[in-house]
């Protein structure tokens, strides 16, 4: 994820906002940042800026991904303990599983309070109070060889109010955290959200 803050630019959207409709204060906050990661920024074109109301708060985004990483991670951990306990147990020392007991009962309390602190953050977005903006941008620019690809190219960014600070996300972890409200919504306790997570996200033992 990256965050934008284009100052210069706020502050000329602060003299023309009245003119300006949402779609371009968006493009003329992102369209530099986008050209900065270019190989060959004259070649930028857009095609299309889609604005809509969000109901979080743009730092909670971030929050919620650092957490949806950690529940994974934890996940993970957890993961690994299970296989142990259930192909390897046989040939462990007494004080081995005993270790292996006590990992997988510290990694449960650690993933009891990373769903704790998701669940509130969700919590927030559920109660729908406007928060920003969601720009969805796609736009077409040579590639490293010099090359138009097929497919736009197509970037996140979640704007506060005024259009003075954006985050960016990619697809993924846009789709991601699209995912996470859902299953954190659709669920009635930790397990149900532990199931959920284990079969939308890919976790492998740790």
């Amino acid at each position: 994820m990256k965050k934008i803050q284009l100052f210069v630019f706020a502050f000329v959207l602060i003299f023309t906002s009245c003119s300006l409709s949402n779609e371009e204060k968006a493009e003329r906050l992102i369209t530099e940042s986008i050209k900065e990661s270019l190989f060959y920024p004259d070649s930028y074109e857009t095609i299309s800026t889609r604005v809509d109301s969000f109901f979080i708060d743009v730092n909670a985004i971030e929050d919620i991904v650092r957490i949806h990483e950690d529940v994974k991670t934890v996940l993970g951990s957890i993961n690994g303990c299970e296989t142990k306990m259930d192909y390897l147990f046989s040939f462990y020392e007494e004080s081995e599983k005993e270790e292996v007991l006590s990992d997988l009962e510290k990694h449960n309390k650690k993933l009891s309070e990373k769903l704790a602190s998701l669940k509130e953050l969700i919590a927030i977005y559920n109660e729908r109070e406007f928060a920003g903006w969601v720009v969805t941008h796609k736009y077409n620019a040579l590639n490293k060889y010099g090359f138009a690809p097929i497919i736009p190219a197509q970037s996140i960014f979640f704007c506060n109010g005024d259009f003075s600070s954006c985050y960016e996300l990619n697809i993924h972890e846009f789709m991601d955290l699209k995912d996470i409200i859902e299953i954190v919504n659709n669920s009635k306790s930790d397990v149900d959200i532990i199931n959920k997570y284990r079969k939308e996200f890919f976790i492998s033992p740790v």
